[in-house]
């Protein structure tokens, strides 16, 4: 696998020097399979770093991924699976600006496709509007299923939500026009499109992720995305800003969860204008 043999290792082995001792080529070999031996070792530690890294990043502890990812990075660990980690985990913690740096490198290699969808969120939580918008548009167009292609296309119907520099006619006509070209793959999907067109609540949105069978943390998950998207359609396009703030709070006074959407979860709730104080003694 690596070169050489244990042939070769047995027939350099026997070119020792007069007084027994292994020639400089054999103590060459010798070193070049310490460090070859090593390196497997060292491989072998980073991937297992970097899957528990990943795991505890899949179960919402992101304090606890972002030390591994930093024991990985001290060892002097590269590789595109520990970018994409970095980008992930920095997000989730709330530091958009370096996911950034992680994304714009990935988005030069071949982890490019995979990333995509992350990398467009991470834009529009850092108040990129536009420049996640082209993201999403692409993911829209070029899709590789159904269900990513609508995903694609409520993460848009989101952005017009939060599009403040336009007048409100601009953003019914761009609504409007967004929401006839969604394709909703399942239960979810089809009851916020449902809530866009003003025929269901949010409550029937969350109602239909329970009837969907699905495992705890893909619907953990799903709660999160349909809160993001709810509560910004709430917000943006109904003016019911108590409405939204409920759905931010009860998201937000639950677990954490490993998704785009939770850190804009907590912008928009902190966006929010404080509630009135009482006068009352």
């Amino acid at each position: 696998m690596f070169g050489f043999s244990a042939h070769s290792l047995r027939t350099n082995a026997r070119g020792r020097g007069r007084r027994g001792r292994p020639s400089q080529a054999t103590w060459l070999l010798i070193a070049l399979a310490c460090w070859l031996f090593a390196a497997m070792v060292n491989a072998s530690e980073s991937q297992q770093l970097l899957g528990t890294a990943h795991a505890a990043y899949l179960a919402g502890d992101f304090q606890g991924a972002d030390r591994l990812l930093d024991k990985l990075l001290a060892k002097g660990t590269s590789s595109g699976r520990l970018e994409m980690e970095l980008a992930l985990v920095d997000d989730a913690l709330g530091r958009p600006q370096q996911a950034r740096r992680h994304y714009d490198r990935l988005g030069r290699s071949v982890w490019s496709d995979l990333v995509a969808l992350p990398s467009a969120a991470n834009l529009a939580a850092l108040g990129r509007y536009r420049d996640a918008d082209r993201a999403f548009a692409q993911i829209a167009s070029k899709g590789a299923n159904a269900d990513e292609k609508a995903y694609a296309q409520l993460w848009r119907l989101w952005l017009v939500t939060r599009d403040n520099a336009s007048s409100r006619r601009a953003r019914d006509t761009a609504f409007k026009r967004l929401l006839a070209a969604v394709r909703p793959d399942d239960a979810a999907q089809h009851a916020l499109v449902e809530l866009y067109r003003g025929k269901a609540d949010s409550a029937s949105v969350f109602a239909a992720i329970d009837r969907m069978p699905l495992t705890l943390p893909q619907r953990r998950a799903l709660i999160a995305e349909a809160t993001l998207f709810a509560g910004g359609y709430l917000q943006g396009m109904r003016n019911d800003a108590a409405a939204a703030r409920w759905l931010y709070q009860v998201e937000l006074g639950l677990p954490p969860v490993a998704c785009p959407e939770r850190p804009l979860i907590a912008q928009a709730a902190r966006a929010l204008p404080p509630l009135p104080t009482s006068n009352a003694r």
